[in-house]
């Protein structure tokens, strides 16, 4: 197990079923004039995810190893991967990634190091496109291009806790080249409560009516 910080490279424990709800946080300053009018300001460029998460009726082994998960990452200290099952793609959903998915830099002769990203909206002008910092992906499926080709896994190196790329020499990089990924990612969360409820019944069986997961950010 990696450590950067304070997270842990681990998934949140997928075999236990619950329900989830996923809420979109945007941090905007909006001020109302007499006239009607509204002047909107965004007070932080990128957005958070907030993961509502309900498990039931579950027995008391599968709650233990839920409560046992908690305790490894200290309630809210230490984050870890979450997998948001509507959007883990640099595609859309039903497709599999491709290498020209997403365009994440033009060489400059000098830094070799790309940000994955992945662009929500079809603007021309990415300035009223919204370009997200993509920092957990999956190596099994990151896939890297230089105009348009696709690299081999010798060309480049991927950071799966901050997902960097380096496209290294033998790539033969030359300044205007352009670099795009395809790829699956995790999102980076923690635990937002700072208590685990459980709730016992005489029969074997409990369940946790919310666990809170906010995502956290490079």
């Amino acid at each position: 197990m990696s450590v950067i910080e304070s997270f842990q490279d681990v998934l949140f424990p997928a075999k236990i079923g619950y329900s989830a709800k996923k809420s979109i946080i945007r941090n905007v300053e909006i001020q109302d004039f007499i006239s009607g009018k509204e002047q909107r300001n965004a007070r932080k460029y990128h957005s958070k995810r907030r993961f509502e998460i309900a498990v039931a009726a579950k027995s008391d082994a599968e709650l233990a190893l839920l409560a046992d998960f908690y305790e490894a990452r200290k309630g809210p200290l230490i984050g870890f991967r979450w997998h948001d099952k509507l959007d883990h793609k640099s595609c859309i959903l039903n497709a599999d990634p491709n290498a020209i998915d997403q365009n994440i830099g033009t060489y400059d002769g000098q830094n070799a190091v790309f940000q994955l990203t992945k662009k929500y909206g079809d603007n021309v002008d990415d300035d009223q496109n919204y370009i997200r910092n993509i920092s957990k992906p999956k190596l099994a499926t990151t896939l890297i291009a230089m105009n348009a080709v696709v690299l081999t896994p010798a060309d480049y190196i991927v950071d799966l806790l901050t997902g960097k790329v380096t496209i290294l020499p033998a790539a033969g990089l030359a300044q205007g080249d352009v670099i795009s990924a395809g790829f699956e990612f995790d999102v980076a969360v923690r635990f937002e409560q700072q208590s685990l409820d459980i709730d016992h019944s005489a029969h074997n069986q409990s369940e946790i009516a919310k666990i809170s997961l906010i995502e956290i950010l490079n």
